[in-house]
């Protein structure tokens, strides 16, 4: 039944998905990721409150469920609490530093708040663990030229940038 719950969700058959999830949750209570799961699911219908609601209880009966974490962050985000979500994208980023996917949310709240170079560093680092060297490359070089940037995230940048080219030897 999960897998069918997640062929529902994926054909956008966002009622049928939970019906099949929820049977599922019935045969097996206390699996905190089935929570995350619907959850998922109900942001996708729109319940952002519930959607939060679930994703909540689940970080806090599990604070290291990354999954649970990077959902909540995006249901954050939805309902304009970007600070929220930044804060717990940075949580999955340091977790799971190889999840190339939070960086590109990351990038992509901070150009929504005009830190268009912080968000050129974050979409760098997404684009290096995605493989995409030339776009990562781009991006790390437009970090380094920019004279207003955090000397910090410069020298990651430039450390990133010789890095990049080993990779490409």
């Amino acid at each position: 039944r999960y897998g069918l719950s997640q062929l529902d969700r994926k054909e956008n058959n966002l009622d049928r998905a939970l019906d099949q999830l929820d049977k599922v949750i019935e045969s097996l209570p206390g699996k905190n990721i089935l929570l995350v799961d619907r959850a998922v699911i109900l942001a996708e219908q729109g319940d952002l409150d519930q959607a939060e609601h679930l994703l909540k209880k689940s970080v806090k009966n599990d604070p290291f469920n990354m999954f649970a974490t990077y959902h909540l962050a995006h249901v954050m985000n939805r309902r304009g609490n970007s600070d929220r979500a930044l804060q717990l994208f940075f949580d999955v980023t340091y977790d799971m530093p190889e999840f190339s996917q939070a960086y590109f949310e990351i990038g992509k709240i901070l150009s929504q708040k005009g830190k268009n170079v912080e968000s050129r560093f974050y979409l760098g680092k997404y684009n290096l663990y995605e493989g995409k060297l030339k776009l990562a490359t781009s991006n790390f070089e437009q970090v380094v030229k920019n004279t207003n940037i955090d000397t910090k995230m410069k020298e990651e940048s430039e450390k990133l940038l010789e890095l990049i080219e080993r990779l490409k030897e």
